[in-house]
Parts: structure tokens; sequence; C-alpha cells
């Protein structure tokens, strides 16, 4: 089940909806605004799971799910006026940089997830007990274990 709604995304990009709704239709398509939620909402549980979080957040946390959902509706936005060449990531800027799209938005994620870790925990989304990499502690070279 993906975070977000096509509903949610049509409220932050009304431009190309036909009466607020995604249809076959619209640029981008509902089908294709459903995919690019699937497809962020994964990018955002990568992000979790690097910072030790079980994924994919439950519904029943209600207060992580809106927020994890409204992230994700966002970056979809971006994504729907980037296809009719608009936004953020159709400005000159963006353009010369050369950077994709969806790498600054999986930067971007990452950074979101990183700075709302403790947050994510005190709402009760569970972190793993076992060790994983980002719990393993790296030594400088040549340096062992005492």
């Amino acid at each position: 089940m993906p975070y977000g709604t096509p509903g949610g995304v049509a409220a932050l990009a009304r431009t190309y909806t036909d009466n607020g709704l995604f249809t076959s239709n619209t640029c981008p398509t509902l089908s294709q605004v459903e995919t690019w939620l699937e497809q962020i909402s994964a990018v955002i549980d990568l992000a979790l799971e690097n910072e030790g979080f079980i994924t994919p957040v439950p519904p029943n946390l209600t207060e992580v799910f809106r927020i994890v959902s409204v992230v994700a509706e966002a970056k979809v936005a971006d994504l729907v006026h980037y296809a009719n060449s608009a936004g953020r990531f159709y400005s000159k800027q963006a353009l010369e940089s050369g950077a994709q799209p969806v790498d600054i938005i999986r930067r971007e994620l990452s950074s979101f997830v990183t700075l709302n870790a403790i947050g994510f925990e005190n709402l009760g989304l569970p972190r793993r007990s076992g060790r994983s990499w980002a719990s393993l502690e790296v030594l400088p070279y040549g340096q062992d274990r005492v």
C-alpha cells in the first residue's frame, strides 16, 4: 500500500487535473500518478530501513503514516509538474545542473528521515533491535577493537 493518494497529489497540482482528479486523459494519467506514489513510497521505506526502522509504516500509526503520506504526495506533485515542463525540476538552474529528479528526491527523502528519526521513534515507529549495517562501529583503518 503506497503512502499518499492521487487525491492528495491532485490537491498540490490541481492545474494538471480534470476538476481535481487525475484520469486516463490527464498528463500525467491516474495510472502514472499511482505508479509514482508506489515508487516514492518504496524510496521512503528504503530511507526508513537505512535508519533501522521496520517498514512499511502501518496505517494504525496514524501520525507517522500521515507524515510520510504528505511527503510522498508532495514529491509526486513535483513529478507531476515536471511531466508538464514546470516546477522546481524544470527551472533553468535544475536543468543546467543535470541532476535527475529521482536522485534529488532520493537525497531529500534520506535527509528527511534522518532528521526526523527520533520523532518517528517517539511516535511509535519500531526500530530493529538486532545489528544492522547502520549500527556497526567503523574503526579507523588499521585500528583493532580492544
